[in-house]
């Protein structure tokens, strides 16, 4: 990625990207925020701020595939989280995944999501993976432990809920 220097330095000023917890509690957050200016909404079109994508900050993979990175304070630490938004042909917001860094604590976590959005709908196990999923009529949200020759890998998957909405 060109301007690697200022990439890493514009990372750090992202730490302040979050999912903002719903306001009903039985409603799944629907978007995130990546910094003051610039929030992303499922079914929303994408729309990043210039100064994000002239300051290489936020990489456009190919058509429909935005990634950025930073790090993120955690109760127990930062931890680096790389995010890719889709959006459809349209434009519009599909799907945003958040893949985590070694640091990051996949049990205090799940225990964070369901105190916000109540039990789990289900948990996926197989050989190695564990999915936990939160879904509503308009949203899923999934939370993913994955065993790995090198480690534990974790990620988040928040998406539209497909054949709930138009």
């Amino acid at each position: 990625m060109p301007h690697l220097s200022v990439f890493v330095a514009m990372l750090a000023l992202a730490s302040t990207a979050s999912a903002q917890p719903p306001a009903d509690s039985t409603a799944i957050f629907r978007h995130a925020n990546f910094g003051p200016d610039w929030r992303v909404t499922l079914g929303q079109p994408v729309a990043v701020p210039s100064a994000y994508l002239d300051g290489g900050m936020v990489e456009r993979v190919e058509p429909g595939v935005h990634r950025l990175g930073f790090y993120e304070s955690f109760d127990y630490g930062p931890v680096l989280v790389v995010v890719t938004v889709r959006s459809d042909y349209d434009g519009l917001v599909t799907s945003m995944r958040f893949d985590y860094g070694p640091e990051y604590n996949f049990g205090h976590e799940r225990a964070g999501y369901t105190e916000m959005l109540g039990p789990p709908v289900r948990k996926d196990v197989s050989e190695g993976r564990l999915a936990v999923v939160w879904e509503d009529e308009e949203t899923r949200f999934v939370l993913v432990r994955e065993a790995t020759p090198g480690g534990d890998r974790s990620y988040s998957e928040m998406s539209e809920n497909a054949g709930q909405r138009p």
